[in-house]
């Protein structure tokens, strides 16, 4: 799909009606692969490292 700022009707629309989703083995192990890593970054990485990160000595916290 095309991406932009602004995107015309005609540009777009055929773009998603010829979208068609398929659940597939490929597709299937792919998601899981993919939510298995963002479990393990978050269980794993993020609330190990959490305790070392001081949020309160930086004033934008998503500059952490």
């Amino acid at each position: 799909m095309v991406a932009g700022l602004i995107e015309r009707r005609s540009d777009l629309f055929p773009q998603i009606e010829n979208f068609r989703f398929q659940l597939t083995f490929d597709n299937f192990e792919s998601g899981f692969r993919r939510l298995s890593l963002g479990l393990f970054i978050k269980f794993v990485l993020a609330d190990n490292i959490s305790p070392y990160i001081k949020i309160y000595q930086v004033e934008n916290p998503w500059l952490v």
